[in-house]
């Protein structure tokens, strides 16, 4: 029987949970060089150098590391991650989770709670228990891998935990175990460990110097806080910047349930960097509040993203602000003016009746549509918790071409986000990253500091350098490109030149071959090697056509919930930037049996439609099934404009065919722009909007560097291609709503948003159009109009403005 403490918040009383726990001798080790264990898949490998088990405190310290995914072959205990769990906030836990319960890497999570091996060390973890344990699996696999235990702590544990390990070796024995079994369990605090095992791959080792140091900074504050406290005591007026004292979890419950408080996401503008804004997440009217936080005080040391807890100091009117002569900007400076005081009085803005007195703060749905709400964070409910990328500051720089030295430094780094302050870095590297673009990672925000302080993760390469610029801007945005596990790897199908993939015949039996009959055809940007779409047609009896739209079927390589699966889902897409691509696949898939080559056999999921083009290409039926298809020519954008203007093929451009044969990929052509032109007039005379901004091409040298910048020549090909793939969703989501009209999961447009139009009503209305965003079908109208204007250069201008106001 378990029996825990808990303490209720509301009564704040305390009550025993007892609980009765059931003890098995059958639950698996997790490890590939076990003979005992009955388990069908274990995580950790075979061929492992040693197993590494850290304790509650090494895994808040130094997760990051652990998160690394060169770091594997670890063991998470049970008892250790519940520890874990009752000290860490959610958004962390989910992440601490993914360590061991990502398939994708060699990691284990271990029951030792329920183990009876085990189940008395787990109830002393914290003297002991999980060297105990560590024993216990070393004795388990009789020595064939060592065994290494991680702790939190920053100076040697022999040094601190002798009389722990002396009872940890009373209690092995007491297990059954041999003393050479516990002996042979290292012990080793994450510098030694780190600095043992890791000494050859710096990016471990400075992710972790830099953690330490991290830590060590965070102890020196509190022991300057203190100091500080003692000093005011005393009776000390030093007067500094401070800001004010975050509310404890308990007190913003209370202020949420009376209703003082709102809890919402705190975003700053990329061109308003004084001050932000926070749109509660509360339920009722109090989500249709936007309340400003403006000024370094107000924002009480909350970041981008920060899920803060704001209270309202302020709910104006704006026509009681214009009868004194005080407008929005005013009473913002006013209040950032007032930042280098360290007692804030907001009873000047009463004075100047900005507070409604008639209507008052409670009355937030009128303020919503008529005034001005701004408001004060009073505490941080969960940090954003991400990377940046950074560079030194300029003063930095300057001094770092003066000193040449290995001291512990104090260090400010630029992220290149504009919305995030200047963070400060505790390292002795300062003239390695001088001129570097680096990550950096914010560990706190200390309230006598005004700006925060973070550790550098890993170096990123010198400022300039495409290569650097390019990770940059995949780690600003969150894009994971690193490499796949090679458990996922393991799961791909073999092609080589000895063994080639081929189609099996059970997939030859089921699905319909199109290979003979269909004349396929990909249309892409030259170079394309993932080719994963493919449009085809057939003539048929009466003069009727079959057109079809294919896409690599990748669902038959990747299975449901498969390594291969959780990669893809983590990417999301392919990401293509200049000179580099980052599949959401492995190479093998991607570029080679996902990927609709020319003459090539290959499985893909289809949409047939059946056509009179003698009747403006009516619909007559549609068939939606698994093809196999052989496409007969890779073309791209230019080359088959060319082809259906009748234009001389360019030296390079010829797609090796009789001249008849070309005259027949011409007549195909033209009957699949026919049959997307009569699409496109039907969509937009529904009220489709069709918006578009200029796209940017960039010409390689021999290095992959880019030399030159142009335009996108958008020809109608582009549009013929596009225009096929949206009427293929269409059909696909129409088809998907008939047959699960309750599980239908369908994307669609939001309407235009009034506010970011008024730039282009402005714009509209200097030259002298009428601009109407109600809807998608009165944009388009209006856009329309611009049209007839008989000037390309204004309706590109607008559409492109047009199409920034409604990216969402």
């Amino acid at each position: 029987v378990k029996r825990d403490f808990k303490v209720r918040k509301r009564s704040k009383t305390l009550s025993i949970n007892l609980q009765e726990i059931y003890l098995r001798d059958d639950i698996p080790c997790g490890s590939a060089a076990c003979h005992t264990c009955l388990q069908s898949s274990p995580r950790l490998p075979r061929n492992a150098s040693h197993y590494l088990i850290p304790n509650a405190d090494a895994l808040l310290n130094f997760w990051e590391v652990l998160d690394l995914p060169q770091v594997t072959a670890v063991v998470y205990l049970a008892s250790v991650m519940r520890e874990v769990q009752l000290r860490s906030n959610q958004r962390n836990w989910r992440r601490l989770r993914l360590l061991f319960s990502d398939k994708r890497r060699q990691n284990f999570y271990f029951d030792d709670e329920h183990c009876i091996f085990t189940w008395l060390s787990c109830q002393d973890s914290l003297k002991g228990g999980v060297e105990c344990i560590a024993a216990w699996l070393y004795g388990h696999l009789e020595g064939s891998i060592p065994i290494v235990v991680m702790t939190g702590s920053m100076i040697p544990v022999m040094d601190t935990q002798g009389n722990t390990l002396a009872k940890h070796f009373e209690k092995s024995l007491s297990l059954g175990l041999s003393s050479s079994d516990s002996e042979a369990v290292m012990v080793l605090n994450a510098a030694e460990y780190f600095g043992h095992f890791w000494s050859h791959d710096t990016s471990v080792t400075e992710l972790c110097s830099s953690l330490i140091q991290s830590q060590i900074d965070m102890i020196s504050n509190t022991y300057d806080e203190d100091a500080a406290k003692d000093e005011k005591s005393g009776g000390g007026t030093h007067k500094e910047f401070i800001y004010k004292e975050h509310l404890s979890a308990n007190a913003i419950e209370e202020g949420i349930t009376s209703g003082n408080l709102h809890i919402g996401i705190y975003h700053v503008g990329k061109h308003t960097l004084d001050g932000g804004f926070v749109r509660p997440s509360n339920k009722g009217e109090a989500s249709l509040l936007e309340i400003s936080v403006p000024g370094r005080k107000l924002r009480n040391r909350a970041l981008h993203g920060d899920q803060v807890a704001v209270r309202i100091i302020l709910s104006g009117n704006t026509e009681k602000q214009k009868c004194v002569g005080l407008d929005y900007g005013s009473a913002v400076g006013d209040i950032a003016s007032q930042d280098e005081n360290d007692n804030t009085d907001y009873g000047f803005l009463e004075s100047l009746n900005i507070i409604d007195d008639e209507e008052g703060v409670e009355d937030h749905s009128s303020t919503k549509r008529h005034g001005v709400i701004i408001g004060e964070i009073v505490g941080i409910v969960q940090r954003a918790q991400r990377d940046y990328v950074a560079c030194l500051d300029e003063t930095e720089e300057s001094e770092a071409l003066q000193l040449n030295n290995r001291r512990q430094e104090q260090l400010l780094c630029v992220p290149m986000d504009r919305r995030i302050p200047l963070v400060r870095v505790a390292s002795r590297q300062r003239s390695h990253l001088l001129g570097q673009r680096f990550v950096i990672r914010i560990d706190g925000w200390n309230k006598r500091s005004k700006i925060p302080s973070g550790h550098v993760v890993r170096v990123l390469g010198p400022i300039g350098d495409i290569n650097a610029e390019n990770m940059a801007l995949l780690i600003e945005n969150d894009i994971n490109i690193s490499p796949f596990s090679s458990a996922s790897l393991q799961e791909l199908p073999e092609d080589t030149e000895e063994h080639p993939w081929m189609i099996p015949k059970e997939e030859l039996a089921t699905r319909r071959d199109l290979r003979f009959s269909h004349r396929a055809y990909s249309i892409d940007p030259p170079g394309s090697k993932d080719v994963d779409d493919v449009l085809s047609i057939c003539e048929l009896p009466d003069n009727f056509l079959e057109v079809g739209v294919h896409i690599a079927d990748v669902a038959y390589f990747v299975q449901e919930d498969s390594l291969l699966d959780l990669e893809a889902r983590t990417r999301g897409t392919t990401v293509y930037l200049v000179g580099n691509t980052y599949h959401m696949l492995p190479d093998i898939l991607s570029e080679n049996l996902c990927s609709l080559r020319g003459g090539q056999d290959r499985l893909a999921v289809s949409v047939i439609w059946t056509v009179d083009p003698d009747n403006d290409f009516e619909v007559l039926n549609i068939w939606f099934g698994r093809t196999i298809i052989r496409s007969r020519h890779q073309m791209f954008y230019s080359q088959a404009q060319a082809i259906l203007d009748g234009h001389p093929l360019c030296k390079g451009w010829e797609i090796d065919e009789s001249p008849e044969n070309l005259a027949r990929v011409q007549a195909d052509l033209y009957n699949l722009a026919s049959f997307s032109q009569v699409r496109r007039s039907f969509r937009e005379s529904q009220g489709a909007l069709e918006l578009s901004s200029a796209e940017l091409g960039f010409d390689l040298d021999e290095g992959r560097e880019p030399v030159h910048v142009k335009e996108k020549l958008n020809l109608p090909m582009n549009w013929i291609v596009a225009e096929m793939m949206i009427f293929a969703n269409s059909c696909v989501a129409r088809r998907i709503y008939e047959s699960f009209p309750h599980a239908a999961l369908l994307r669609c447009h939001r309407p235009p948003k009034i506010d970011n139009f008024r730039l282009l009503f402005e714009l509209c209305e200097a030259r002298g159009f009428t601009l109407d965003a109600s809807s998608n079908k009165a944009l388009a109208a209006s856009i329309n109009c611009m049209r007839d204007s008989n000037d390309p250069t204004i309706e590109t201008a607008f559409k492109a403005l047009a199409t920034r106001a409604m990216s969402e």
